[in-house]
C-alpha cells in the first residue's frame, strides 16, 4: 500500500493508494510502474525480495563501476579495436559519404572583396547624398516659382486696387466741391445744376470783370438843343437794367453812371 498523498518521481503524478510501485533502496523514492518501465504482468512475478533491492536508473547510474579489462570479451574488443584500421568500416564504394574538404580560402581574395564592399557602399551613400541635395534643391526652387507668382499677382492686385481708391477720391473732392458752390448760391442739388455751377465757376474766373461808363451832355449842349432832356433821360433809362440787376451797383458819380458786377 503506497503511502499517503506519494507522488511519482518520474512524472510527478499522484500514485494510487492501491496501485503497484516501486521504491528505491537507495534514494527511498517512488516510482509508478510506468516510469519503473515495469509492465503489471512482469511486477506480478516480482518477489518480496528483488522488490525491497531494487534500485532506480538515477541511482544505478551513480554507483562505482569496477574494472573489467581483464575479461574475455572485453579483451577481444581491445584487440579488434587496434588491429583495425581507421577506414576500414568506411565505404569507399560511394563517393557522397566522403568527407569532401572545399578549397582553401585565400586571404588576398578576403581582403580584395572587403575592399571592393566598401568601396560600393561609399559610392552608394554619396549617390544618396548627392540625390537628396538635388532633390531639396528642385523642391526649393518650385516653392520659390510658385510664391514670386502669387507675390506679383498679390501685387497687381494691390495696384489696381490703389489706383481706382485714387480715382475715387478725385470724384469724391470735385463732387464735394460742387456741392459746396451749389449750397453757397442756394441752388436746387441736381446733375444739371451741379454740370452747370462748374461751368460757370470756371468761366468767371477767365473772364474780365466788364466796367461800363456812360457820360452826360454838357448844359451848353442841353441849352443849344431843346431836347437835350430828353436825351439825358433816355441815357438813364438805357442804365436801368443794371441797377435792376441784383449782381451789379449803380453808382451815379458826377454825371456818369459806373456799373460794377459781382463776383460769382
Amino acid at each position: 500500500m503506497t503511502p499517503r498523498k506519494a507522488s511519482c518521481a518520474g512524472c510527478r503524478g499522484v500514485v494510487a493508494k492501491d496501485g503497484a510501485y516501486m521504491k528505491c533502496t537507495q534514494c527511498k523514492q517512488i516510482f509508478d510502474l510506468f516510469c519503473a518501465n515495469f509492465s503489471p504482468e512482469k511486477f506480478a512475478t516480482f518477489s518480496v525480495e528483488f522488490k525491497r533491492s531494487w534500485i532506480c536508473v538515477e541511482c544505478c547510474s551513480r554507483l562505482h563501476k569496477g574494472e573489467n579489462s581483464q575479461t574475455p570479451v572485453r579483451t577481444h574488443q581491445i584487440l579488434d579495436q587496434s588491429m583495425s584500421s581507421p577506414t576500414e568500416n568506411v565505404n569507399m564504394l560511394r563517393g557522397g559519404t566522403l568527407f569532401t574538404q572545399g578549397p582553401k580560402q585565400n586571404p588576398t581574395s578576403n581582403y580584395v572583396l572587403n575592399e571592393m564592399k566598401e568601396t560600393v557602399i561609399l559610392e552608394l551613400r554619396k549617390m544618396q547624398a548627392n540625390f537628396e541635395e538635388q532633390l531639396i534643391e528642385e523642391i526649393y526652387r518650385l516653392l520659390a516659382e510658385q510664391f514670386l507668382g502669387l507675390k506679383n499677382e498679390f501685387l497687381e492686385k494691390i495696384n489696381m486696387m490703389t489706383s481706382k481708391i485714387e480715382q475715387l477720391e478725385v470724384t469724391l473732392m470735385t463732387k464735394a466741391d460742387t456741392y459746396k458752390d451749389a449750397i453757397t448760391k442756394n441752388l436746387p442739388l441736381n446733375p444739371t445744376t451741379i454740370k452747370v455751377v462748374t461751368k460757370t465757376k470756371t468761366q468767371s474766373q477767365t473772364k474780365a470783370k466788364p466796367v461800363v461808363q456812360i457820360e452826360k451832355p454838357s448844359n451848353s449842349l442841353a441849352a443849344s438843343v431843346p431836347d437835350a432832356d430828353r436825351t439825358i433821360q433816355k441815357s438813364r433809362t438805357t442804365s436801368t437794367p443794371a441797377a435792376s440787376n441784383p449782381n451789379t451797383d449803380n453808382l451815379d458819380k458826377g454825371g456818369w453812371v459806373e456799373v460794377r458786377r459781382r463776383r460769382s
